[in-house]
């Protein structure tokens, strides 16, 4: 009985945590909402291009990260990470390294991160180290205020069939992502095929 106890509390320990730490606390937690003069994007880009328009500071959330990470507007973006930014319409995201690379590996640590395309151009895949590695990838509706899950199984059949969770970003989008476990890494990869 007693360890039946334990493992309860643990386990409403742990989903409390969890839900502490998930997309939805984050973006909602600090009061962020639309405002006439634009609204909370999740953008991406390539290396070394610039968000050009964005009102105050732009955020991310990597590995490691206890709280996001407010950088200026004007710092050029990594490719492969992931940007909240509060944008007019009239915005862009500008320039970025011609040799910039195409596919990017991020380390996940223990939860959630932000990812993003690193192609200006091009479709970009999400794959974990592993075939079933992601748990989940949401994409912002900021027009719904709501994130959708983006991901999806795919089976392959050489030899034998094969399951691997992927998901797809459009140029220029952004996700919160996870893995099944902690210290895995993921790869989004917008290089041409």
């Amino acid at each position: 009985m007693r360890r039946l106890i334990r493992f309860s509390l643990l386990t409403t320990l742990v989903t409390l945590i969890g839900l502490a730490c998930s997309p939805a606390a984050h973006a909602l937690g600090h009061g962020r909402g639309d405002g006439p003069d634009g609204r909370w994007q999740l953008i991406a880009g390539p290396s070394g291009s610039t968000v050009r328009g964005a009102l105050g500071p732009i955020y991310t959330f990597q590995a490691g990260d206890r709280a996001y990470e407010a950088l200026p507007a004007a710092q050029p973006l990594s490719g492969g990470r992931g940007y909240w930014a509060y944008l007019p319409a009239d915005a862009t995201i500008d320039g970025g390294d011609a040799g910039a690379p195409c596919e990017v590996k991020l380390p996940t640590g223990a939860g959630w991160v932000l990812i993003g395309d690193p192609s200006s151009t091009r479709r970009a895949i999400v794959l974990g180290d592993t075939p079933l590695a992601l748990a989940d990838v949401l994409v912002y509706d900021a027009a719904h205020h709501g994130y959708t899950s983006v991901l999806k199984r795919v089976y392959s059949e050489s030899g034998a069939i094969h399951e691997i969770t992927t998901a797809d970003l459009e140029p220029g989008q952004a996700a919160w992502a996870r893995l099944r476990a902690d210290g895995g890494s993921i790869t989004v990869d917008g290089c041409p095929v």
